[in-house]
């Protein structure tokens, strides 16, 4: 839930109250450092309720209690631009929106280059051999496999008398002991889905347009209406027979009606 900015105040004005040992203050007294009414600022907390940032009890003053921090929120640059009636373009636009900080990637996180040493992304890996080599081309080999944080991982790294006598020990680790990498076992399937999107650019751009006939056309099948059904089971099983219906459709206009029932009694 997105909070206004009056209510970003409130929650943090709360939390400095609680923070200093000060007394809870009532709701009318929050209305007065505010400048809003009391029914005003009771709307104002049944937010932060709502969205589980406070809990009160509605049988006793000065109640209020604050159970998580706001949700960190992420300002994100709007990289398209939507008109009715015409397809995404994939264009920079200068709106922004902001969104959950769990919901964008992270992409590089290896923290190497402000220790002043070689980043993760230097060390290559060779999947015939099951091995990293280093910016120096010295193989790091497999060593043990474990688990962390529910995530099972491989270690690789090279003997440390090899490691200290390289020339660029002081540009790969600030440690004594050898660089070590850390691989997940699936990060193949990564690596592939990197190098396929990098192979094709216009991929996005490519199914964004193919997929726009296909809903365009049943949207327009189910006319300017909503769903008939309620119930995310319900509604699900509604769009699979509009998707089914779309499909048979397709099927009867591209191999003719007597191929598709051939086909499906075969």
């Amino acid at each position: 839930m997105r909070l206004s900015e009056r209510q970003k105040a409130i929650f943090k004005k709360l939390d400095d109250i609680i923070k200093d040992g000060e007394p809870i203050p009532t709701v009318a007294n929050l209305g007065n450092m505010f400048s809003i009414s009391q029914q005003a600022m009771s709307k104002n907390l049944k937010v932060l309720e709502e969205a589980d940032l406070i809990r009160r009890n509605p049988h006793k003053h000065r109640s209020i209690e604050l159970v998580q921090p706001p949700p960190q929120a992420v300002v994100v640059n709007m990289l398209g631009r939507i008109t009715a009636g015409q397809p995404l373009e994939p264009v920079e636009a200068p709106q922004t929106i902001e969104v959950p900080a769990a919901l964008v990637p992270k992409g590089d996180t290896s923290a190497s280059e402000k220790k002043g040493i070689f980043n993760r992304s230097l060390f290559k890996y060779d999947a015939n051999k099951d091995v990293y080599v280093c910016p120096a081309n010295q193989e790091l080999p497999y060593r043990f496999t474990s688990v962390e944080k529910e995530l099972t991982v491989k270690r690789y790294w090279v003997d440390a008398p090899t490691c200290r006598a390289c020339e660029l020990k002081s540009q790969c680790s600030n440690s004594k002991q050898s660089r070590r990498i850390t691989r997940w076992v699936h990060q193949g399937e990564i690596d592939h889905l990197d190098d396929l999107m990098a192979s094709m650019p216009d991929s996005m751009l490519i199914r964004k347009q193919t997929v726009e006939h296909p809903f365009g056309t049943i949207k327009c099948w189910m006319g300017a209406t909503h769903f008939l059904t309620r119930g995310f089971k319900n509604v699900r099983t509604e769009m699979n027979l509009h998707v089914l219906a779309y499909n048979l459709k397709r099927m009867m206009s591209i191999h003719g009606q007597d191929t598709l029932i051939a086909a499906i009694t075969a």
